[in-house]
């Protein structure tokens, strides 16, 4: 690995995180088109949290990238995590825009919202396969990757019924019932853990990266 190319991934996360501040500019401004829509109620939503999360986490990313030729462990974990809640929030997003069509729902999805439910998490996908510098992650990082989505579920519960809205269907009890909303947030659960335990496998493919991560770890005992 050459600090020229470690520098060049190092750039594209600036940008990467220029481009997240972009989409969620954009998707504010067509959230508020509409005469019913609440600010509190787009910064509710978990795609735009975990949005908000990428945006500082690639900017440090970019940082790191130009200060140094690997990434300390601790930071190549939050990227696992957030990388996951992306790439889960474009898996869920598939899976409602599928139940809309199957329901012969037309659903208009903006170029803005499109980045930050496709576009963008694949973008973090391939910086996380690709970018140099990443050390060996723990599958501990499946555990770690459910506290975040269990916290916004609890505020989620405790603020929708008091503002009348809900971010996603599944969490409406006017649309499903008890039961099939505990269905939808176990099944959420596990895509967030197995999308989490996948990235993590994926750092045991280079066996330069393992080398990378006993490095760390003895510098943390140190």
């Amino acid at each position: 690995m050459s600090g020229t190319t470690r520098r060049v991934f190092g750039a594209a996360r600036f940008l990467l995180a220029g481009v997240w501040v972009f989409a969620l500019i954009g998707d504010i401004e067509y959230t508020l088109g509409f005469p019913a829509s609440v600010i509190g109620n787009f910064f509710s939503y978990f795609t735009v949290q975990s949005a908000i999360l990428a945006v500082a986490v690639f900017l440090a990313g970019g940082i790191l990238a130009e200060l140094r030729m690997s990434d300390p462990l601790w930071f190549d974990v939050l990227r696992a995590l957030v990388t996951t809640y992306t790439v889960s929030s474009g898996l869920v997003s598939v899976v409602i825009l599928s139940q809309w069509a199957v329901n012969d729902v037309r659903v208009d999805v903006p170029f803005s919202s499109q980045l930050l439910h496709f576009w963008l998490p694949l973008a973090a996908l391939a910086d996380w396969l690709f970018a140099p510098g990443r050390v060996h992650v723990s599958g501990v990082t499946a555990l770690l990757s459910v506290p975040f989505p269990v916290i916004w579920g609890v505020f989620t519960f405790i603020r929708s019924p008091l503002v009348g809205w809900y971010p996603y269907f599944f969490l409406d009890p006017v649309q499903v019932n008890p039961l099939e909303t505990a269905l939808y947030c176990v099944g959420a659960l596990a895509v967030i853990a197995g999308v989490a335990a996948l990235l993590a496998a994926t750092t045991r493919w280079d066996p330069g990266t393992r080398r990378r991560s006993v490095t760390a770890e003895r510098r943390v005992r140190d």
